[in-house]
């Protein structure tokens, strides 16, 4: 029951390494966390396993259209999460206002995939009815 995680340039190494085939013997990534992200090629590379993808939309580091780029090249179940005025580190620091959302989205996440003991319903009610977030599925 192993995830990868990661931001920014995390992001991309945790991308990079869940899309490379593991080696013989070894379990693939159960779930994939990338916060501002920016896709990344891999030679021989394999569909991603259910993703989380986080993404301010006022990111100046690394553009909100990389990380919906990381999103649409994925494989389903795929979800964005989209921080509305969060910037690139921001969202992540103490305090944030986006950072109990950006928290409860990522535990329901992982409890669905890597624990099994979620569901996907989880993601959405852990962001429902705030203007602070847009959540999209895949």
């Amino acid at each position: 029951r192993v995830a990868m995680a990661g931001h920014s340039d995390g992001a991309e190494t945790a991308l990079a390494a869940a899309v490379t085939p593991a080696p013989v013997g070894q379990p693939r990534f159960r779930a994939l966390v990338a916060m501002s992200a920016q896709q990344v090629s891999v030679a021989g590379a394999t569909a991603t396993p259910p993703i989380l993808v986080t993404q301010g939309d006022a990111d100046t580091i690394n553009p909100p259209s990389y990380g919906y780029q990381v999103w649409q090249a994925a494989n389903s179940p795929k979800f964005l999460l989209v921080l509305h005025g969060g910037g690139h580190l921001p969202p992540l620091q103490p305090g944030s206002v986006w950072l109990p959302g950006v928290e409860a989205v990522t535990l329901a996440f992982l409890d669905a995939y890597v624990a099994g003991d979620g569901t996907v319903a989880g993601l959405g009610q852990a962001v429902a009815g705030s203007t602070l977030f847009q959540l999209q599925t895949g």
